[in-house]
């Protein structure tokens, strides 16, 4: 596929990296572009894309176009460059947060339009999106779409374009939840005479092992409460720390943080 990225910044780059690594698609394959030049030229030096100097010369090869610029920019953006965007057949993907896709379509007609909800960890490569495809989005070309956030982590589609609230409250504020958690994690350590430096790495891998075993396992079908029941022996440690979370209303706090997260998100779309 001909990809098109417009804007270079954390995501931009995300993408374009996980992209090439995956071998989805071709460094010679990707145009790129981005008011501040120093920020394609950096993209094209590290992975060998091709950096153009236009919004036109970027877009006119590419199959796929990628907005990736701030959510405040993109309708000027689309009105300034309605006449090459707008093409049949040709996908335009925003990952701009809480823009619709009634907003684009108001310039494109013609075109293809889809809209992601990334997070952040796509920078590590272990990003999770939410991906909603506009009515009269043309099912073959779906994969490809899907193929490219798959390349930072995972992507799974929504039916209803609402739904990316959700996805907002859940994934895309989430790692803000468990960099917290890690936080608390680290604090509790040096609290029971733990060194800050060790409690912190502690903690972290302990999240990313945990994360790790799961994804691993729900893929096999297994449910979260098995795996903690893995850990939690009767009257052992874990089950005494389980019972001061549950304590604490733990799940319900967590649960309330997603309600918040996913309500503000449609506030600001609506």
């Amino acid at each position: 596929m001909k990809l098109s990225i417009i804007g270079c910044g954390n995501m931009g780059a995300a993408i374009i990296g996980g992209i090439i690594k995956s071998g989805t698609t071709a460094p010679g394959d990707i145009a790129v572009f981005d008011i501040d030049g120093a920020k394609a030229d950096r993209l094209a030096k590290e992975f060998g894309v091709s950096r153009k100097d236009s919004v036109r010369g970027a877009v006119e090869g590419g199959d796929i176009v990628i907005i990736a610029v701030k959510p405040q920019d993109v309708e000027t953006f689309l009105a300034k460059h309605k006449d090459i965007l707008n093409r049949a057949g040709k996908t335009v993907i925003s990952i701009a947060a809480g823009l619709k896709t009634g907003l684009f379509r108001k310039y494109l007609d013609k075109a293809l339009i889809v809209r992601v909800m990334p997070n952040t960890p796509m920078l590590a490569g272990e990003g999770a999106a939410g991906i909603y495809f506009a009515e009269g989005f043309e099912p073959a070309k779906k994969p490809d779409v899907i193929r490219i956030f798959e390349s930072c982590g995972i992507a799974e589609e929504v039916s209803k374009e609402e739904l990316l609230d959700s996805v907002t409250g859940l994934s895309g504020s989430g790692p803000a939840y468990v960099y917290m958690f890690i936080s608390a994690l680290t604090d509790a350590g040096v609290q029971e005479g733990l060194p800050r430096a060790a409690a912190k790495k502690l903690a972290a891998q302990t999240v990313l092992g945990a994360a790790k075993l799961a994804r691993d396992e729900i893929d096999k079908g297994t449910h979260l409460e098995e795996l903690k029941d893995r850990v939690m022996s009767p009257g052992g440690t874990t089950a005494a720390g389980v019972h001061a979370l549950e304590k604490g209303s733990f799940r319900a706090v967590v649960m309330d943080a997603v309600r918040a997260a996913t309500a503000r998100s449609r506030e600001k779309g609506a």
